[in-house]
């Protein structure tokens, strides 16, 4: 795939929460087409790993869409080479078991 898609109600409650699968698209190297709200749409739009849009606008979801159709490569590769560093610094496992185990000998 090109993108993976990933999308949420525009609900409140779906606002505060990250799906799993956004971590497993990110692993993946694959760019995110994200139709959602909240926590997960910064993720994507501050790491550059894709394209968002609101999903109570039907517009706005066709535009995404047509736009990620029309990526070209150089884009693409963009959006993965920051998957890539993603995975390599916050979402790496051993960093985090570290970090974690580090807090807990502080304290």
């Amino acid at each position: 795939s090109d993108f993976l898609i990933v999308s949420l109600v525009d609900k409140p409650i779906f606002s505060l929460t990250v799906p799993a699968k956004i971590q497993t698209y990110i692993a993946s190297n694959t760019p995110i087409l994200a139709i959602l709200n909240g926590d997960a749409s910064d993720i994507i739009n501050n790491n550059n790993l894709g394209y968002i849009s609101k999903p109570n606008n039907i517009d706005d979801i066709q535009n995404c869409f047509i736009k990620a159709i029309d990526t070209d490569k150089l884009v693409k590769e963009k959006f993965i080479n920051n998957c890539e560093l993603l995975t390599n610094t916050i979402f790496n496992k051993e960093k985090i078991i570290k970090r974690l185990l580090d807090l807990t000998i502080k304290y």
